[in-house]
């Protein structure tokens, strides 16, 4: 982008080179190199003529939604041949800035004369050592002891027959979790494949769906998947329908609502009477 070096009128020195174009600036004077009316531009893109004015002098809070405004600019950048999504790019850019410049620091609120009082406690409270586990761990030795015992016993009587002879040393819920470990063996593969089926249910169910079909006139519309990611920018005429399907949340930015038919997974929503621009955001089914 050309910058131009000025000289004052008094003194002759060379001056500062002037600051970067605004986004609105670059396409009003794009779309003038091009000899095309700021008309003809709304009516092969199908955006109101008051918002490519607003884009144009670079009053965005004229146009509802950062969302809209960023499909605008896209829109209208790639029709006059221009780089779209760069353009988008140093509108965010320059908004950022200018949040920056806004910001105000916070006073901070000092404290004078505060007294910390300090406390200890026992190393029972604090859970160091034994303290009051001290049972659970003489029960635990327990366990380990007789399970070692009845090892043994296996070992030395040199088959598995023995077994019904040291079993009766375990525990009887011992005994009990041990019988039905065994019981519950052989239906193993069911359960892998009851596992499997749940497994797969919860992924399908995590799917944002969303069906779109226009009844009526035409409709411009935008649908972008959480993150940023535009998966349709357009505009749709009466009969015309898009599916989008994504894990993650998807938001519609809707020109005209009144012209469409939304379901979202696989429920048919309520008709949006309001004429002017809408954005809903949609999530998955749970």
């Amino acid at each position: 982008m050309a910058t131009e070096i000025e000289k004052t009128a008094e003194t002759g020195q060379e001056m500062a080179p002037a600051a970067t174009t605004s986004v609105g600036a670059i396409l009003r004077e794009e779309r003038e190199r091009q000899g095309i009316s700021l008309e003809d531009v709304a009516r092969k893109t199908n955006i109101r003529l008051n918002y490519l004015d607003s884009i144009e002098q670079d009053r965005f809070n004229a146009v509802p939604g950062d969302v809209f405004v960023r499909g605008i600019i896209r829109r209208y950048g790639n029709f006059l041949g221009l780089d779209g999504l760069d353009l988008v790019r140093q509108y965010r850019a320059s908004h950022a800035v200018e949040g920056e410049s806004q910001t105000h620091a916070l006073p901070v609120r000092e404290s004078h004369n505060v007294h910390i009082r300090p406390s200890f406690k026992s190393n029972r409270e604090t859970g160091s050592g034994l303290g009051t586990n001290h049972k659970a761990w003489w029960l635990a030795l327990l366990l380990v002891a007789a399970l070692a015992l009845a090892a043994g016993l296996y070992v030395y009587s040199g088959g598995r027959q023995a077994l019904s002879g040291p079993r009766s040393f375990l525990p009887s819920f011992l005994s009990g979790r041990a019988a039905t470990q065994e019981n519950k063996a052989p239906a193993a593969p069911r359960a892998d494949r009851d596992g499997d089926a749940a497994a797969r249910v919860p992924a399908e169910a995590e799917k944002t769906t969303l069906e779109i079909r226009v009844v009526r006139e035409k409709c411009w519309l935008e649908v972008t998947e959480e993150g940023g990611r535009v998966l349709y920018s357009g505009t749709l005429t009466k009969g015309q329908h898009q599916s989008f399907a994504s894990t993650k949340s998807l938001t519609l930015v809707m020109g005209y609502p009144p012209a469409l038919e939304i379901v979202h997974n696989g429920v048919k929503l309520p008709a949006i009477s309001h004429p002017g621009t809408v954005e809903r955001t949609f999530g998955p089914a749970k």
